[in-house]
């Protein structure tokens, strides 16, 4: 069972609903960049925008980049050096998935 935070009084569809999306982008972000691997993942839930997020964790060698994702693919967060050809990647996998989630 996925356990919310207490301050996110949505409803339960539309946890669900973030946490699917979120496990789209991850995979297919795991799935489509071959040059750094997903180490670590975690979701918080962010009041402002009222939406769940996630942490994801990339590293290449002994170096680590994290950043936060929205569900729809907003990029709302990057913690401090961030490689050019990561963020290019993110977002051309981004791109990749887009068709595929248009309802």
């Amino acid at each position: 069972m996925t356990k919310y935070s207490i301050h996110d009084k949505r409803s339960l569809k539309e946890k669900e609903r973030d946490q699917e999306s979120l496990n789209a982008i991850e995979s297919t972000l795991e799935e489509l960049i071959a040059n750094y691997s997903i180490e670590d993942s975690e979701d918080h839930f962010d009041t402002e925008s009222n939406e769940i997020v996630r942490k994801l964790v990339f590293s290449q060698g002994m170096r680590y980049y994290s950043f936060v994702i929205s569900p729809i693919g907003f990029i709302r967060m990057i913690q401090g050096e961030f490689p050019i050809e990561l963020l290019l990647d993110i977002h051309n996998s981004l791109m990749f998935q887009m068709p595929n989630r248009i309802d």
